[in-house]
């Protein structure tokens, strides 16, 4: 029965996320319980060999029994099948190695022949080693004996109408989506060493009880995006940082925009004379919507380029955090940050609010004037008038100067912060402001 474009996008919304030890398990389940599918897979296996006597047949499909990730002295094989262990005689291997996007490992196919060559005459009386992959890898399939493709997998499964083949078609078809949105996957050492120098980063300045992010690992050339999350956001809620392209998105499960613009229409209000930072309200994928400000853009990943500036990555990624949960009652229930306040202090909330405000005045101040963020960002409690000046003073590189800060409170207890930015860049000048959770009130007019 055709499925409707809405109930597949029904269903990818609820797919587990597809890696290769899936289709390990698909594959070991069909070859243990499914003869046609033996005959099926040898056929295949027969179109691309380059030598098509190795691809043993048999006449009783029945006898095949297949174990995932078998390990021996040699390695390990993501997939064994045996058959054709016919009135005793020992079967025949498959040894079968599965990639989604992984690139190859050096003498990984090689290392594939020495484990059949390893059990022929004990296990086995003979063997051919399989790759199972999309078919771009056909080119790259290298000493393997064949390939079969995910492809070939998913059109076996689509020609059935039962609901386990239904679900099994699913789970290619994202299987080779997957694979198209990046391609082959081989380990980068500059791009490994950049997540892992970003990661380092995060754990200094983000708070572990406050946020989830992404931790060091292997990556390929270009992966590039980052991802955080609050511990407490509702499902869906997350921020993406597009390092190459120099984007940064606050990404919502919303499929309509109008309380996203309604969200920056307040925030623009809060700031004087259109100083805010430009946040645009972008659509990401076919049902979600994000806030999206820029930041600068890492053009060099390579093993031995200059780290970047990560105070400007952070203060966009705190700016927007504030922005959310500071105006989360604008949005749909579902999407409002009630375990966030539920889980803070009024105290904690408010200075949180008051840090989003000063992070968004501090940013637009910096671009505006062609300098950069200071480093570290301050930290709001340490800023009372009890702490010694020069330990309030955030210096701009390339601004020649920088932001003098104070907080301190009204007559009712509520807090504010007193900027005061200078600047020998053009003539000296200094500029003051009041920072609320609100707003940001000119209190002087610098050059």
């Amino acid at each position: 029965m055709p499925v409707s474009k809405e109930e597949k996008s029904n269903q990818d919304e609820f797919l587990s996320p597809v890696e290769e030890r899936h289709i390990d398990y698909v594959l070991e389940e069909e070859f243990s319980v499914n003869p046609d599918f033996l005959r099926f897979f040898l056929e295949q296996a027969r179109l691309t060999a380059g030598d098509q006597s190795r691809i043993v047949g048999c006449t009783e499909e029945s006898d095949c029994i297949a174990v995932r990730s078998a390990t021996t002295a040699k390695g390990e094989t993501d997939l064994l099948v045996k058959y054709g262990a016919n009135s005793g005689a020992l079967p025949t291997a498959i040894l079968i190695e599965d990639k989604i996007r992984a690139g190859f490992q050096p003498d990984q196919a090689k290392r594939y022949r020495e484990r059949g060559d390893e059990g022929k005459g004990q296990e086995w009386a003979q063997y051919w080693t399989c790759l199972v992959a999309h078919a771009k890898y056909s080119a790259e399939k290298g000493d393997f004996d064949a390939i079969v493709s995910l492809e070939a997998l998913h059109g076996y499964f689509a020609m059935k109408t039962d609901e386990r083949s239904r679900f099994r078609t699913r789970v290619l078809e994202q299987t080779i989506r997957k694979f198209e949105a990046i391609g082959i996957q081989s380990v980068n050492p500059g791009m490994t060493r950049f997540r892992a120098m970003y990661s380092a980063e995060c754990a200094k300045v983000l708070e572990p009880e406050r946020w989830v992010y992404d931790k060091a690992r292997d990556a390929w050339w270009d992966d590039t995006w980052f991802f955080f999350r609050g511990t407490v956001w509702p499902k869906g809620v997350q921020i993406r940082h597009q390092a190459r392209t120099g984007r940064i998105d606050l990404i919502l499960p919303v499929s309509d925009p109008a309380p996203l613009y309604e969200v920056v229409k307040q925030w623009v209000a809060r700031y004087p004379h259109g100083s805010v930072p430009r946040i645009d309200v972008v659509p990401v994928g076919r049902s979600k919507y994000a806030f999206q400000i820029d930041v600068p853009k890492i053009v060099d990943f390579s093993f031995d380029a200059e780290p970047p500036e990560f105070e400007h990555f952070f203060a966009a990624i705190d700016f927007l955090a504030g922005l959310y949960e500071k105006s989360s009652d604008l949005l749909p229930e579902a999407l409002r940050a009630k375990g966030e306040k539920a889980s803070l202090s009024q105290e904690d909330r408010d200075l949180r609010a008051l840090r989003a405000m000063l992070l968004g005045f501090m940013r637009s101040t910096v671009i505006c004037l062609g300098t950069e963020m200071p480093y570290p960002l301050p930290d709001l409690r340490l800023l009372t008038g009890s702490i010694p000046e020069k330990d309030r003073y955030f210096a701009s590189p390339g601004l020649m100067g920088g932001f003098f800060l104070e907080l301190r409170e009204d007559e009712k207890h509520n807090r504010y912060v007193i900027s005061e930015y200078s600047s020998r860049q053009w003539g000296s000048f200094s500029v003051r402001h009041k920072i609320t959770p609100s707003e940001v009130i000119a209190l002087s007019e610098g050059a």
